[in-house]
């Protein structure tokens, strides 16, 4: 592996021991395409992820999603973290139904970029929180929902779209079934409660008037020139240069070399 990523055995020892204070990034990179990973930095601070506290549309999505939650009568967290036997994360926000023991997991997008990405990292925050809420809240939940909660802009409409089955795999159903079940949502019950208690999943499609000053950073969001879905990278190609064109000098006649041509007189005669 060492020979194949370029980089030394004790620099591959040292990433398989985690000790990576003195490893460069380029060489763990260089290991990790060797085996096929993609690895990226998450940067956190101690309120979470800064790019989603510094995005003002993230924010009023944030806002509009608690807003709706406790008009329906649901208590609510924001920025829930856990840290699981070294799985960690967090979820933008969360809602508690008391009566129904129901449980509602939302995530925030003004977009997506990755969406291999950011449904792996949901289904953990699903898979991770129910069981973290009930030690740590006393929430322990009879129906979970899996709620993603979209910016409704023509961009997401066609991701979305064109991706339908991996959305569907997660949140099949749409705003209008979101919002009945926010509403009043239904227990888990029979051979499904024995199944999963991740019985609901949806998109909320937030429209742009509803998000206030907002809207119009989120109306300036345009797909991301990165593909949704990740594969491998193959070997880099060099493109060739352009091609100058020579322009070719101006060929001059020597005198004598025309017809009819002869000495003729000097200059200012």
């Amino acid at each position: 592996m060492a020979k194949e990523a370029g980089v030394s055995q004790r620099t591959v020892s040292e990433i398989e021991l985690g000790r990576l204070e003195h490893v460069h990034l380029g060489m763990l990179r260089k290991v990790a395409d060797v085996l096929d990973i993609r690895v990226a930095l998450d940067a956190w601070w101690r309120s979470g992820r800064i790019d989603h506290l510094l995005d003002r549309a993230h924010a009023a999505l944030v806002e509009h999603t608690v807003k709706t939650l406790e008009a329906a009568g649901w208590i609510t967290r924001v920025e829930v973290t856990f840290n699981e036997f070294g799985e960690r994360g967090s979820a933008d926000v969360v809602g508690w139904r008391p009566v129904e023991r129901a449980l509602l997991i939302a995530e925030i997008k003004t977009r997506i970029d990755d969406l291999q990405d950011a449904g792996a990292v949901f289904s953990r925050k699903v898979r991770i929180l129910p069981k973290v809420l009930a030690r740590d809240e006393g929430w322990d939940a009879l129906t979970v929902g899996r709620v993603l909660v979209y910016a409704d802009t023509r961009a997401n409409r066609e991701l979305v779209q064109a991706h339908r089955g991996t959305f569907d795999a997660i949140w099949p159903d749409r705003t209008v079934a979101v919002k009945r079940w926010i509403g009043r949502p239904a227990p888990a019950s029979g051979t499904a409660a024995k199944l999963t208690k991740r019985d609901f999943g949806g998109i909320l499609f937030v429209p742009l008037g509803q998000l206030g000053a907002a809207a119009r950073t989120v109306s300036r969001i345009r797909p991301s020139a990165r593909p949704v879905t990740r594969s491998r990278p193959g070997p880099a190609t060099r493109s060739r240069p352009a091609t100058r064109s020579r322009r070719r000098p101006a060929t001059r006649s020597r005198p004598g070399s025309g017809p009819g041509s002869g000495p003729g007189p000097g200059p200012g005669l």
